[in-house]
């Protein structure tokens, strides 16, 4: 099934590239560019033999410039350098060490917000739990398929999909968005609609716990078909219903994904949220805060965007009211010429006066599955 993407049309990068100017300038035309140039020259010399010294020195050059991608994945070096070191001889120490980095730079990120870093998280993390499944399994030749364990080809027609249902529910109880792309959107994930679609299905849900009842409590993730194509959802049900924390996942072309975290009652986003939609190819992720009711924003939001440095280029607040905002719905104008020909609506002007757009002109300030009416 093909799946339909909402355009999110951003004008001017013109900031986003000064702050990059910044960050070069404060690297290498400033007084601490001697401090900052003194902990990558001690990293680089110790990488390869004293990794913990080495992660110091990168940590500090990070901190000093958050955006530096030599600091940041100088760090990540040095400890994948320290793992593969120590993983002939221990397994389970390898996979703490790259459990370290995951823990020390989501730390760090909390006041960074860079997506860059998320990154980097996500991949030591999903290292670990390779190294300690290893360990777990020591006669399985890793090079050879484990018969104990479902062979999934997401490309594949015959792929079972119970198969899929159990890899998307263990990368999504993990927030593991970034493996959760290689499942949303594939072949074998669209031939677990087809089925749910040929059964009358709109919705399917898997987990260890659930035996199928209609009334399900507890925790379980679902594929939803929808008006856009379907998602992924994980988190609370009770007595058959989203109700609690959850997240919905949606991968919309190959370069973006969508997701959703917040608060959930009675099946559908009632409560804080967030909506984050990751765009690889403009470097770009946004997000959008604040309250939903009944899966459309409803109250003040906070609309910002980061560039691929995981620096803030835009921002701006508006007031919707049940999916729409007609106070800073503006009027095509010459400055938004076309947006009537692709059905885009300018909705939002942010502080910077740059215009973000929605698609189709129909659709409300929502998140997915709840845009149409």
């Amino acid at each position: 099934m093909k799946k339909y993407s909402r355009a999110i049309a951003i004008t001017g990068i013109t900031l986003g590239a000064l702050i990059l100017a910044f960050i070069l300038l404060f690297i290498f035309g400033t007084k601490d560019a001697r401090r900052y140039r003194t902990y990558i020259r001690k990293g680089d010399e110790a990488s390869y033999m004293d990794y913990e010294r080495a992660i110091g020195s990168y940590m500090e050059a990070l901190k000093m410039a958050p955006g530096s991608s030599e600091a940041l994945n100088g760090l990540d070096r040095a400890y994948r350098n320290w793992a593969n070191y120590m993983e002939d001889d221990d397994l389970l120490l390898a996979a703490e060490i790259r459990e370290r980095e995951a823990n020390e730079l989501e730390a760090f990120n909390e006041d960074v917000h860079s997506g860059n870093i998320r990154r980097v998280v996500s991949n030591a993390r999903k290292e670990a739990r390779r190294l300690r499944q290893e360990e777990a399994e020591p006669d399985q030749d890793p090079l050879q398929p484990d018969p104990t364990q479902p062979s999934i080809d997401f490309y594949s027609d015959t792929t079972d999909p119970v198969d899929v249902m159990k890899t998307a529910y263990e990368y999504l109880s993990n927030g593991d968005y970034e493996s959760m792309r290689t499942v949303d959107g594939t072949t074998a994930a669209d031939n677990v609609t087809q089925v749910m679609r040929d059964r009358g299905l709109t919705e399917m849900l898997y987990s260890p716990d659930y035996g199928g009842e209609s009334d399900y409590t507890g925790k379980a993730m679902g594929i939803y078909i929808v008006a856009e194509g379907y998602y992924f959802f994980y988190g609370d049900y009770k007595d058959g219903l989203r109700c609690g924390d959850g997240c919905s996942f949606w991968v919309s072309s190959s370069y973006t994904y969508e997701t959703f975290e917040g608060e959930w009652k009675d099946g559908a986003p009632n409560g804080n949220g967030v909506i984050h939609t990751v765009d690889d190819s403009y470097g770009r992720e946004t997000f959008v805060r604040g309250n939903f009711t009944d899966g459309r924003q409803d109250g003040t939001m906070d609309y910002e965007i980061w560039d691929d440095y995981g620096s803030t280029v835009a921002r701006g607040t508006y007031d919707a009211a049940d999916g729409d905002a007609d106070a800073i719905k503006l009027t095509p104008t010459e400055e938004s010429f076309g947006y009537e020909d692709f059905g885009l609506v300018p909705y939002v002007r942010l502080d910077n006066n740059e215009l973000v757009t929605y698609y189709p002109a129909s659709e409300y300030l929502a998140a997915l599955g709840f845009r149409n009416r």
